[in-house]
């Protein structure tokens, strides 16, 4: 889910509703016609919105009522977390995050071993926090050993 000016968006498998907050309505449907699993969003302070699916490794784009295939990539297997930060896209695979540049979409490998991230968010000082599929909670930062902060506990 994602807020931009009093607007609701959420991922719903192969669609992407827009919700007016005040009165809880759907205001639109956006159809994402090759998805087949989408999952998490992030939107920038411009109202793009960067939209992950699992399973075709895809990264869509909705913008002024558009949907597109923003980035595909075999760097990027089972994107699910999303963020933001200084003018780059962090996206948390099923054994990395990796960055991409939002202007020329060049891809890197930014923290590597993580298993399988479910949430990511961009925190000061380019620290990320992300969740595995496990349940831990983790802080990492390039060039810094990841640390654990918070075990799955039942």
């Amino acid at each position: 889910m994602g807020v931009y000016k009093e607007r609701l968006f959420v991922t719903d498998i192969d669609r992407i509703a827009e919700i007016d907050i005040k009165t809880e309505q759907i205001i639109r449907f956006y159809e994402v016609s090759d998805a087949k699993f989408l999952n998490d969003m992030v939107i920038d302070p411009s109202g793009i919105i960067y939209v992950s699916d699992m399973q075709t490794n895809t990264i869509y784009q909705l913008y002024h009522g558009i949907v597109k295939k923003w980035l595909s990539s075999n760097s990027v297997i089972g994107p699910n977390g999303l963020c933001i930060w200084k003018g780059s896209l962090f996206i948390g695979t099923r054994e990395k995050i990796v960055k991409v540049d939002l202007l020329n979409k060049t891809l890197s490998d930014y923290i590597l071993n993580t298993g399988g991230i479910d949430g990511l968010v961009c925190f000061e000082n380019n620290h990320l926090i992300y969740s595995d599929w496990s349940g831990n909670v983790y802080m990492a930062c390039l060039g810094e050993e990841t640390e654990k902060l918070l075990d799955r506990v039942y």
